[in-house]
């Protein structure tokens, strides 16, 4: 009796990893796109463009990876920079979960989820300060368009009064 309940467990468990790993297999080869194609303009606080300011942008697919990427750009003279389409590998969504799960057991809490974009902008060094920002993709929204930058007091730097 417990032999043939051995058994029978066993032969469910193996034809459980079967199943995830055909499911997995499914999306082989396929690529989709991560980040769409992303042009901005970066603008000064009072909403002028910016010209030649450095941006990057930085992606990550947190569920399938364990680094970043990054690309950098320069905005031209009406303050624009684009980016190209990121794309990436199409998974499963078991294969997606089972990532996860590996995630939050290795990180706990710090642990982030699906798909992260974002460009940050550096205006030149003025004194002690200088333009910056930022500005966020989210997935399913339409990506921003403009970067407003602010001034930034850098710390370590000598302000002159």
């Amino acid at each position: 009796m417990w032999r043939t309940l051995l058994i029978l467990i066993s032969s469910f468990a193996i034809i459980g990893v079967v199943a995830l790993a055909a499911t997995a297999q499914t999306n082989a080869g396929q690529i989709v796109v991560v980040v769409p194609a992303w042009k901005i303009q970066v603008v000064d606080p009072l909403g002028k463009p910016l010209r030649n300011v450095f941006v990057r942008q930085v992606w990550q697919d947190y569920d399938m990876e364990d680094e970043g990427h990054e690309a950098d750009g320069y905005t031209d003279r009406n303050g624009f920079v684009s980016f190209l389409e990121r794309r990436g590998p199409k998974v499963s969504d078991a294969l997606r979960r089972e990532n996860q799960f590996k995630h939050v057991q290795k990180t706990g809490i710090h642990t982030g989820f699906g798909v992260h974009a974002h460009v940050l902008a550096w205006g030149k060094i003025v004194g002690c300060k200088r333009l910056e920002g930022n500005a966020d993709y989210i997935p399913g929204k339409p990506l921003p368009t403009k970067l407003h930058t602010s001034i930034a007091i850098l710390p370590g730097f000598k302000c002159r009064s």
